[in-house]
């Protein structure tokens, strides 16, 4: 996934449904949302404090809603792959059908180069490193994305 910002820039802002929701009613709202803009959401982001939220989540018996924390599952909610990323602020979350909705140009691939002819290095022992890639994204269908809040609302 690339960097959440710039999705997130041109995402659709998440309209919440209802007031206090909590963070897995928020996501499953998100959902729809895309859903009844024609698209099938096939991912989520979240700052790992959110996600923990989720997977700490008890029933009144005090058992894990989301799973044995023994098991090596993939992190997952409402069918979707979690990618948990310190770039999404902890509160907000982008949700989209990736696939469709952006597109990341490469072009040029990663190119290293290294030296020891700058200054005085060769004498000193040092090389200096440079390493580039172009690329860009660009979104082609916002409405594929949706931005918004965890933060329960009361």
């Amino acid at each position: 996934m690339a960097n959440s910002v710039s999705y997130a820039n041109a995402a659709a802002a998440y309209t919440r449904g209802a007031t206090n929701q909590s963070l897995i009613d928020c996501l499953a709202s998100a959902k729809v949302q895309l859903e009844l803009n024609e698209y099938t959401p096939d991912g989520v982001n979240l700052n790992p404090i959110d996600f923990l939220a989720i997977e700490t989540s008890k029933d009144s018996q005090n058992r894990y809603l989301f799973g044995d924390p023994r098991s090596a599952t993939p992190p997952s909610i409402w069918g979707m792959n979690v990618v948990m990323s310190n770039s999404m602020t902890a509160g907000k979350f982008l949700m989209g059908m990736f696939s469709q909705a952006a597109m990341l140009w490469d072009r040029e691939e990663a190119a290293c180069e290294f030296s020891s002819s700058h200054s005085d290095f060769f004498q000193r022992n040092l090389i200096a490193v440079r390493c580039e890639e172009r690329v860009a994204l660009t979104v082609l269908r916002s409405a594929a994305l949706c931005y918004g809040n965890t933060a329960v609302q009361t």
